[in-house]
């Protein structure tokens, strides 16, 4: 399943920036909930947008979402990767 952004600034679209930021960096796919709710503040995002997002992308089959620690863990799915690797492709054509 290809993923749809229906706006330039979705909530869907920072998240997935913020995971291929941490991909390229960090060499991981995984993000702490309260981690990337503070890291949504910088795109203005409310957190009711962002846990609706990241329901709506677990659904989808692009996240899941794991408890470690009593903390909520999202993290790419080999399907939600394979978006990403897509993604950057695109961008290194231009």
């Amino acid at each position: 399943m290809k993923i749809t952004l229906r706006k330039r600034d979705s909530v869907v679209s920072a998240i997935l920036f913020l995971f291929n930021l941490c991909g390229e960096y960090k060499n991981e796919y995984s993000i702490r909930l309260g981690n990337l709710l503070e890291m949504m503040n910088s795109f203005d995002k409310s957190e009711v947008s962002v846990r609706t997002g990241l329901s709506r992308m677990v659904k989808s089959g692009v996240l899941k979402n794991t408890k470690a620690d009593d903390e909520t863990i999202y993290q790419l799915t080999k399907e939600g990767v394979d978006n990403i690797v897509l993604w950057n492709r695109g961008l290194s054509r231009f």
